[in-house]
């Protein structure tokens, strides 16, 4: 057996070399070569790039905008600060709130003193 092996093993080995060669070629025909893959890319990555600049450009616009809007908004002391100012006001609100309904009973009182003398006025003018 190795001898047969010996005596066919060059040209077996030819004919696939062979073989392998003529289907590389005829596959070589499917496939972009070296020289036009470099010109497809050419081709389309200026129209590619310029799109990806534009679309980075807008992006770096709208994060600038966001970061200006971050600086203005106010941080979290300044916050707190302020919820305590709201509670306090509340607390005089509704401290005037009391204030306002005694002024209320009050006028309440004056206006039925003035009905009094008005009516006792009115009275006194028809008996003259």
């Amino acid at each position: 057996m190795s001898e047969l092996w010996s005596q066919y093993a060059v040209p077996i080995l030819g004919f696939l070399n062979l073989a392998m060669a003529a289907l590389v070629m005829y596959l070589g025909r499917f496939f972009l070569r070296k020289d036009d893959w470099s010109k497809y890319l050419k081709e389309t990555a200026a129209p590619l790039k310029a799109e990806v600049e534009i679309i980075a450009k807008n992006h770096g616009d709208r994060i600038n905008n966001l970061e200006h809007r971050m600086k203005s908004m106010p941080d979290k002391d300044a916050i707190h600060e302020l919820s305590i100012y709201m509670q306090r006001l509340t607390g005089e609100l509704k401290a005037s709130e009391e204030r306002m309904r005694g002024f209320e009973k009050l006028s309440q009182r004056m206006q039925t003193q003035i009905d009094i003398m008005d009516s006792f006025l009115r009275k006194m003018e028809r008996q003259k």
